[in-house]
């Protein structure tokens, strides 16, 4: 992507938890959210033309389906 200037942000979930989402702890509720707000700062940055990367870690089904079904909605590519 540098090679070919492609603009884009890597959103590391570890980075992510220990600036903006220092406010939530670990609990199943928490992890939710954190990967909700995750999701959603994608797309933010996606919708400006910037291609966001995108690593988390989502432990449950419930999460998994959640970013499942906002990747769909959200026309975003998913790859594990």
């Amino acid at each position: 992507m540098l090679k070919n200037n492609i603009p884009f942000i890597i959103l590391d979930g570890d980075n992510i938890r220990n600036t903006i989402n220092k406010d939530l702890g670990f609990s199943n509720e928490d992890r939710i959210e954190n990967n909700r707000r995750v999701a959603h700062l994608a797309k933010l940055i996606s919708d400006s033309g910037v291609f966001a990367i995108v690593s988390t870690v989502s432990p449950t089904n419930e999460i998994r389906s959640f970013l499942g079904n906002f990747m769909i909605m959200a026309n975003i590519l998913k790859y594990l």
